[in-house]
């Protein structure tokens, strides 16, 4: 369960993280600057990283060491986490990735 709770925590930073990176690019395309397009790869490339990190933790999850009537409730919160990195983290983090090389290009 501890896992669970330490992929849940890392999704939530996640999606804080990427609606930051979101208002740092809106000001990046008002005032671009090299330092600003430096900053914000580099956080899209933590994110990349974060979303690795969560998969392992979702993948190192073991529910059959639970009791029984734990297991249903700890398999819904693995597949909640599962899909929040398939449906909402990875194409967040794809389309942060694509925004964040077409503003530099385009600075």
């Amino acid at each position: 369960m501890a896992l669970l709770v330490a992929g849940e925590a890392l999704a939530s930073s996640m999606r804080a993280t990427i609606a930051a990176v979101n208002a740092s690019l809106a000001s990046y395309k008002s005032a671009p600057s090299a330092d600003a397009a430096a900053a914000l790869q580099s956080s899209v490339t933590a994110l990349s990283g974060q979303v690795g990190k969560l998969q392992g933790l979702i993948d190192e999850v073991s529910i059959g060491d639970l009791e029984e009537d734990a297991r249903d409730a700890a398999r819904a919160r693995r597949k909640k986490l599962n899909a929040a990195v398939e449906d909402e983290l990875t194409p967040a983090v794809a389309a942060l990735r694509k925004a964040t090389s077409a503003a530099a290009l385009a600075a």
